[in-house]
């Protein structure tokens, strides 16, 4: 981040005082153990991995630091819910600067008080992750937070710094614009704006011939999209500019999208795009069409009386016997295969999904560690096998703690671990030296979700990937809540079944 950056955050800090701060802190929790000097976030602290130094924030200038360092930023973008994301986008597309009628008009909000106050909201709520200044405007983006929000797509602007200006005349001259003037921030204003409007780029692609439209329509659908997904050999964008430009059909046709600057192209990556501006102005300058708020209505469970506590701790217990009875050969990285995670799970009958997901909480309580089963050979030729097994002494110490208390430790290791993946996937392995930034933060966010709504109640699982996917849309796919949901049901903290 640069020096403005901080500055600015100085600025909007002393003038909000202590409410800026709580409402900040009530958006990233996280934070709020940034601040005192601990978790996974703290200042001298490598992203997940605590170092020695870590230091309180103990002034308005330090917190402005901290907020301004490139991690701090991006989880603030990472809180920003469905709509607030989304105005964010359409910020950084249109230079760090929104008009609040302006907006409502192009999102077709006007007379929609209910769709206004939505749009007002999420104004709200990105002044509240300091992402924006309302001194500045209705939405004016902080200092250095366009160059950090993840875009949809590639705006031809921050595709036009490895372009020449030779090519960008030419470009120009295929669009029929005529630049202010030659030089190359001229050319980059008058191409932009050709691009973004929906009467001339849709009277630039009529202009095209049938292949080229096709072309552009299947790299419009797919993305980014490889060379060689589209029959495109051998290319180099010095090529596209020439009279006698060689190649196949489809290599001259990619030529033709390049030169009229509906295309860009990655030479090395063999990759190519269509801008995001012709995408927007594909959509009436409309990016985004849902601007509404998922509503849940929570229903009673059936809960008996009493507190019965889940099996979670009882099968952990199992496994880390099964890790004693054959042991279990280790990974040449060090972790636990999928294989050895198969087998235990057959031989106790049980889902793969829990013995995974119990292996690797048992790993990281310290329960289960790696030895050497085999040495052999002597000097560098030696060859060491290690394997995975219980370690007596914290075995016996953890079962001398109340169910209750081994219970709470594998809930809390859950919630902690920076090496469990969060990525929709099943754990079917464990790799103790991977590193999962994101994870502690996500399992965190889910569960204060659910913390959210009366005891007693439940929201199905599609109310509950809705929820999610619009508070954190960066965060929380499909897969992902699909993946909580069900370790969440392996340790018991939601029913084995029905609502969550």
């Amino acid at each position: 981040m640069k020096p403005d950056a901080e500055l600015a955050l100085v600025a909007t800090l002393r003038r909000g005082g202590t409410e800026t701060v709580a409402a900040l802190l009530r958006r990233v929790p996280v934070f709020a153990d940034a601040v005192r000097g601990r978790g996974p976030v703290a200042l001298h602290r490598h992203w997940g991995v605590a170092t020695p130094g870590a230091q309180p924030l103990r002034t308005v200038a330090d917190l402005a630091a901290y907020l301004a360092l490139e991690t701090p930023t991006r989880l603030r973008i990472l809180h920003a819910d469905r709509n607030e994301y989304q105005l964010l986008v359409l910020a950084t597309i249109d230079g760090g600067l929104l008009d609040k009628a302006a907006t409502r008009k192009v999102l077709g909000l006007t007379g929609d008080r209910a769709g206004q106050a939505r749009l007002d909201r999420a104004a709200h709520g990105l002044a509240e992750l300091l992402l924006t200044d309302p001194d500045s405007g209705w939405v004016a983006l902080a200092p250095g937070i366009t160059d950090m929000v993840p875009l949809p797509g590639i705006p031809f602007r921050r595709g036009a710094e490895a372009i020449t200006k030779d090519y960008l005349a030419i470009a120009a001259d295929r669009l029929h614009v005529t630049p202010a003037g030659t030089r190359k921030f001229e050319l980059v204003d008058a191409i932009e704006a050709a691009l973004r409007d929906p009467a001339h780029a849709t009277a630039t692609v009529a202009r095209l011939d049938p292949a080229a439209r096709n072309m552009l329509r299947t790299i419009a659908e797919r993305g980014v999209t490889s060379f060689d997904q589209l029959g495109v050999g051998y290319y180099r964008r010095s090529m596209v500019y020439s009279r006698h430009a060689p190649g196949s059909a489809p290599t001259a046709t990619l030529h033709r999208l390049v030169e009229h600057g509906l295309v860009g192209i990655d030479e090395y990556g063999r990759t190519c795009w269509m801008w995001l501006d012709l995408e927007l102005a594909a959509r009436g300058g409309v990016l985004y069409a849902d601007w509404s708020v998922p509503v849940s209505t929570p229903v009673p469970l059936a809960i008996g009386p009493g507190i019965v506590l889940p099996p979670a701790a009882s099968i952990l217990d199992a496994i880390v016997d099964a890790f004693t009875t054959t042991p279990v050969k280790a990974l040449k990285t060090g972790g636990l295969g999928v294989q050895s995670v198969r087998t235990i799970a057959k031989a106790q009958r049980r889902p793969v999904a829990d013995v995974g997901l119990l292996s690797g909480i048992a790993i990281e309580l310290g329960l289960v560690g790696l030895v050497v089963l085999e040495q052999r050979g002597r000097g560098r030729n030696t060859t060491v096998d290690y394997g995975w097994q219980p370690d007596p002494e914290r075995t016996e110490a953890w079962q001398t703690l109340p169910a209750w208390a081994r219970y709470a430790r594998i809930v809390e290791q859950w919630l902690d671990s920076t090496q469990l993946p969060v990525d929709g996937n099943t754990v079917e392995r464990y790799e103790p030296r991977s590193k999962h930034s994101l994870a502690t933060l996500a399992r965190r966010r889910f569960v204060e979700l659910l913390r959210e709504h009366p005891a007693g109640t439940g929201l199905t699982v599609d109310e509950v990937t809705a929820d999610l996917a619009f508070r954190q849309p960066r965060w929380f796919t499909t897969d992902v809540v699909t993946q909580l949901v069900g370790e969440a049901r392996v340790l018991g903290l939601v029913p084995a079944d029905g609502p969550i």
